[in-house]
């Protein structure tokens, strides 16, 4: 009885010490080792992407962490390349831009001179030029406006997508207003009814202001000039879910149906437009969709052949809570 006990006792102490022995080695090559991949995952989700997992552990948790090295060797290497494209591509955007400002500048000089030497011939040969020389001089004319036009717009788009835009608050109803000041001349030259529908109360927006009167320059400019003489031109500005919506319809000739979504693309216009011959660039919408985009807004349209265009800008609202004529944040591009 004796020996059995004492068989027993030291089978437990054996055994207890197996357990502690194989808890020893379990915290040493397991416990300790996870704890240690935790915090480097835990290091590198928190941006920290040059920390790198131990090779302690077992074979399994050693592989572990080699994978694990290996996915932040790889991601290290794609921000190296990601960076590298980011500087060239900013550089190609300077490239363009300076491009395209000294063409402009280049191009303005001489067709200044032409558009003056232009005036000069009509007036000088007012009473004494025939009538096929004189649809000449107004196509020479006609033309010269029009690359003039082209240029300006170029390089509107241009500093439109390559500019960081610094936004301040603003009521986009005096925005409006502005804006339809200076088309008033050609509707009304147009025999165009313009009518505004707008809240007793102001509608705050972060705003470059030069930039966003451009764009609804533009919106509201294309709805005069594509519509009929004698009609309606509609803008109407409301606050909806926290999103300004300024809204600009027209009943002019409208879009074919299977061209609407080519929209917006660089010096696309529309067939029935150029069949009008309706002056154009081409690139007046494109300009709109880039400040609006800068603006954290977006741009729909919807229109139909004959019936005429709705154009609806919405723009994020800012609450009269958050401070009139704060400064705003800056848009990069």
């Amino acid at each position: 009885v004796g020996a059995t006990i004492a068989a027993t006792v030291l089978l437990t102490a054996l055994a207890g010490l197996v357990v502690t022995r194989a808890r020893r080695d379990l915290r040493r090559d397991l416990s300790r080792p996870l704890q240690d991949l935790e915090t480097v995952v835990q290091d590198m989700a928190a941006g920290r992407l040059e920390v790198r997992a131990g090779d302690a552990g077992t074979r399994e948790v050693r592989a572990v962490a080699a994978a694990l090295n290996e996915l932040a060797d790889a991601q290290a290497r794609a921000r190296a390349v990601e960076a590298h494209i980011h500087d060239e591509l900013r550089e190609l955007d300077t490239a363009r831009e300076d491009f395209v400002s000294n063409v402009s500048h280049e191009l303005r000089t001489p067709l200044t001179t032409i558009s003056g030497y232009l005036e000069m011939v009509a007036e000088e040969f007012e009473d004494a030029m025939g009538p096929r020389h004189q649809r000449m001089l107004e196509a020479t004319t006609r033309n010269v406006a029009r690359l003039r036009l082209l240029i300006d717009d170029l390089l509107t788009l241009s500093r439109a997508e390559a500019r960081s835009t610094s936004l301040e608050q603003g009521d986009v109803r005096l925005l409006l207003r502005d804006v339809l000041t200076d088309v008033a001349i050609t509707a009304a030259g147009r025999d165009l009814r313009v009518e505004v529908e707008e809240p007793e109360d102001p509608l705050w927006v972060l705003m470059d202001r030069a930039m966003l009167a451009r764009a609804f320059l533009n919106v509201i400019g294309n709805a005069v000039k594509f519509s009929r003489p004698g009609s309606v031109v509609t803008v109407a500005a409301s606050a909806h879910e926290a999103m300004v919506r300024v809204t600009v319809s027209d009943s002019g000739i409208g879009i074919p149906a299977d061209e609407v979504d080519q929209l917006g693309g660089r010096f696309f216009r529309a067939s029935n437009a150029v069949d009008n011959e309706i002056a154009g660039t081409g690139l007046g919408l494109r300009i709109v969709q880039t400040i609006v985009d800068k603006h954290g807004g977006d741009v729909r349209i919807t229109s139909e052949e004959g019936r005429g265009t709705t154009v609806v800008v919405r723009l994020p609202e800012r609450s009269a809570r958050q401070g009139i004529g704060t400064p705003g944040p800056t848009l990069a591009q």
